[in-house]
């Protein structure tokens, strides 16, 4: 009992050069999973809390600003993560292949035809096609777009107040 906890091999945020390639493959598609990725990147959510985001996610909390309404997660908490127009965009864009899919709309912004864990396993699976065709041989998984999000903040504050 007193002996410590074994180390976790926790995922980290992408390299720089990881991260241009993975945008840059990313943006030379237009499907669901290729507008899901630079969403979870560029909001830092967790890929349960993106397939869960409702139609109407999208919020106005003022003049030209916009938020993204995460639902309930991992820490039983919502919250509004305050979006550019490059993602604003992307939710536009979602929204508008979900009027194309045949499946209920059921509230939700992403279609569960076979359920919400076989869509987070074909985000992943397409995750790791999209670093194959970019070149990147390492494990990469949808959690290090948060990690790398949250780097990037980081990184924001720290030259801003230099």
């Amino acid at each position: 009992e007193d002996s410590p906890r074994a180390e976790k091999c926790l995922p980290r945020a992408f390299t720089s050069l990881q991260d241009q390639l993975i945008q840059k493959e990313l943006l030379q598609r237009n499907d669901l999973a290729s507008n899901v990725m630079p969403l979870l990147r560029h909001t830092g959510m967790r890929i349960g809390e993106c397939v869960d985001l409702p139609c109407d996610c999208l919020r106005s909390i003022g003049t030209d600003q916009w938020a993204i309404h995460v639902p309930l997660g991992n820490t039983k908490t919502e919250r509004m993560v305050p979006v550019d127009s490059f993602v604003r965009d992307i939710v536009q864009r979602l929204r508008f292949l979900r009027s194309l899919d045949p499946f209920p709309v059921q509230g939700l912004l992403l279609a569960r035809p076979r359920g919400k864990e076989m869509l987070t396993r074909e985000l992943r699976r397409f995750l790791r096609e999209i670093a194959s065709s970019a070149g990147i041989c390492t494990r990469i998984v949808p959690h290090q777009f948060r990690h790398t999000y949250a780097t990037e903040m980081l990184r924001e504050f720290l030259s801003s107040s230099l």
